[in-house]
């Protein structure tokens, strides 16, 4: 079967996308972090639709803001979208003390109790920021734990991510 031009461009932003993503985690790491950011900047001049998405939400969101602070939140929102990629990125080559500098846990103590009591814990939070540092912040603390996310759309990312996922947890 071929590849219609909307699969076409899919796979070729995959393929792109993951060479960027592994060409640039050999960088240093300051260096790759202001790369993604930088990145981040020209996506907003460059994703029409989602630029205008989010100076939409943002204007609803926040109606009493100038165009100005609009538009420089929605720069700061996809300069920091590219930056919690590169961080997602990044996590399985943090050793583990670089992973306890880097994510902060707050109430450890309480969900230790909580765990402690043997009656199980439910976590619920939202996807703000690089929440899939949360299960690598709370495993670096030694608290086991499993996740329930929808599939990513896009396939060949959910089966790259689930591989360097199990990687992960088997290098511990």
């Amino acid at each position: 079967r071929s590849m219609n031009i909307k699969e076409l461009r899919r796979a070729a932003r995959y393929a792109l996308g993951r060479r960027f993503v592994e060409a640039s985690l050999r960088l240093p790491p300051a260096l790759s972090r202001n790369l993604y950011s930088a990145l981040g900047e020209v996506s907003y001049h460059l994703a029409a639709r989602d630029r205008r998405l989010a100076l939409g939400n943002i204007r609803h969101a926040f109606p009493d803001l100038s165009e100005q602070e609009v538009r420089c939140r929605a720069r700061a929102v996809f300069r920091n979208l590219l930056e919690n990629i590169h961080d997602v990125a990044a996590a399985p080559r943090w050793t583990a003390l670089e992973r306890k500098a880097r994510l902060r846990i707050e109430g450890l103590p309480q969900l230790r109790r909580a765990v402690d009591s043997g009656r199980g814990v439910i976590l619920f939070g939202g996807h703000q920021g690089a929440w899939e540092l949360v299960a690598v912040a709370l495993a670096g603390h030694g608290v086991r734990l499993t996740s329930v996310a929808r599939p990513i759309r896009e396939q060949r990312l959910e089966a790259w991510l689930d591989v360097a996922c199990i990687r992960e947890d088997a290098e511990g």
